[in-house]
C-alpha cells in the first residue's frame, strides 16, 4: 500500500534530520535527500503517479547511467559523441541536484524521470546480451 507521495519525501527528510548533528555525523543534506528519495521510492514501489522534469535525450542519458553504461557506451547507443553525453550528464546532475551518477539515478527514479520497471527490463536485456556474448566467445576459443 503506497503512502501519499506528495509529502513522503519531505517527511522522511525531516525525520532523518530531526535532532541530528550533521557535522558530527559527517552527513550532508544532499546525502539525506538521496536517502529520503530511496526510502520514498521503496515505500511507494515505484513512480506510477509522478511526472518527471526531464525530457527526450536527457531521459535517455539518465537511463544509460542507470544501466551502468559509460559515457562512450551511451554515446554509441544514442549516436552522440562522448563529450555531448558528458554535457547531458552534467546538466542532469544540476537539474536533479545530484553529485554523482548513482545519486542522479536514485533521484531520477524518485522524481519519476526514470521508470523502475523499464530500467529493470533494460538491465535484464543488457545482462542477457552479455551472457550471450560471453558464451559465443567461449565457443569460439574452444574451437
Amino acid at each position: 500500500m503506497a503512502i501519499e507521495t506528495a509529502t513522503t519525501h519531505a517527511r522522511i527528510r525531516d525525520a532523518l534530520l530531526d535532532g541530528a548533528d550533521l557535522h558530527h555525523l559527517n552527513v550532508t543534506v544532499r546525502e539525506v535527500d538521496v536517502l529520503a528519495a530511496m526510502v520514498d521510492l521503496a515505500l511507494n514501489g515505484g513512480n506510477e503517479t509522478r511526472e518527471g522534469r526531464l525530457h527526450g535525450r536527457a531521459v535517455e542519458v539518465l537511463a544509460g547511467l542507470g544501466r551502468g553504461l559509460s559515457n562512450a557506451d551511451i554515446g554509441r547507443e544514442m549516436g552522440l559523441n562522448e563529450g555531448t553525453v558528458r554535457k547531458y550528464a552534467s546538466e542532469l546532475f544540476k537539474t536533479l541536484g545530484a553529485c554523482n551518477r548513482g545519486q542522479a539515478v536514485v533521484l531520477g527514479l524518485a522524481s519519476g524521470d526514470l521508470d523502475l520497471a523499464e530500467l529493470a527490463e533494460a538491465i535484464a536485456r543488457d545482462n542477457l546480451a552479455a551472457e550471450h556474448s560471453r558464451g559465443a566467445s567461449l565457443r569460439a576459443s574452444a574451437a
